[in-house]
C-alpha cells in the first residue's frame, strides 16, 4: 500500500500543479485580451491620424501649387507693369523734348 499512497500523493501534487498552471494561464489570457482591445483602439487611432496626415499632405501640395501659380502670375503682372511704365516714360520723354 505504500507504493499506492506515494502514487496517489504524486498524482495529487501533479493535479494541484496543473490546476495552478491553468489558473495562471487563465489570468494571462484575460490580460492578453484586455491588451488586445487596447492595441486595437490604438491601431484605429493611428490609422485615423495617418489618414488625416495624408489629407493634410494633399492640402499642402495644393497650397504650394497655388502659391507657385500665384507668384508666377505676379511676375507676369509685374513684367506687364514694367513694360507699360517704360512705354509711358518713353512717350513722356518725347513730349518733354518738344517744348
Amino acid at each position: 500500500m505504500a507504493v499506492v499512497d506515494l502514487t496517489v500523493k504524486r498524482l495529487e501534487r501533479l493535479a494541484k500543479a496543473q490546476h495552478e498552471t491553468n489558473e495562471r494561464l487563465g489570468r494571462i489570457v484575460d490580460v492578453l485580451e484586455v491588451h488586445s482591445r487596447h492595441f486595437e483602439r490604438v491601431e484605429d487611432a493611428l490609422l485615423g491620424i495617418a489618414e488625416r496626415v495624408d489629407h493634410l499632405g494633399a492640402r499642402m501640395d495644393r497650397l504650394a501649387t497655388a502659391i507657385a501659380r500665384g507668384r508666377t502670375q505676379d511676375l507676369v503682372r509685374l513684367d506687364d507693369h514694367e513694360r507699360r511704365l517704360r512705354s509711358l516714360e518713353r512717350r513722356n520723354g518725347r513730349r518733354r523734348k518738344k517744348p
